[in-house]
């Protein structure tokens, strides 16, 4: 009797816990996937000035020449995390998960930081 009280209370408290790790998964995916979604329209902007640069009929300053690199390098980035993310969706509530949705978090908001340092300021 004992011995299933004291089983009953770790299982318990192991599933406790397991919910408690895929409730903090889902919260740091949805909000890595809202500041994606928030970046996007940044992103996009920059490609449209990077295609505008790249069209134009002379030869490209060294300020435009750097903006378009920085600009298809955040493009390599921000597809890679997207690729990263649809990744860490199919795997399993495990502390593997954790570690990379939060890797994952901390590099959306780092890319974010970045688009902002080179996109125009927003109209007032």
């Amino acid at each position: 009797m004992k011995t299933t009280l004291v089983f009953l209370i770790i299982a318990s408290f192991l599933l406790g816990c397991e919910a408690q790790l895929e409730s903090g998964i889902a919260q740091m995916h949805k909000e890595s996937r809202q500041t994606g979604e928030e970046v996007t329209p940044l992103l996009e902007q920059l490609v449209q000035t990077k295609a505008s640069i790249n069209i134009q009929g002379r030869a490209l300053t060294q300020e435009e020449i750097a903006f378009t690199q920085n600009v298809d390098k955040l493009e390599a980035t921000f597809a890679q995390w997207d690729k990263d993310m649809e990744k860490a969706e199919g795997m399993k509530m495990d502390k593997e998960r954790l570690a990379l949705e939060q890797a994952l978090k901390d590099a959306i908001n780092a890319f974010k930081k970045q688009v902002l340092t080179l996109a125009p300021p927003a109209p007032y």
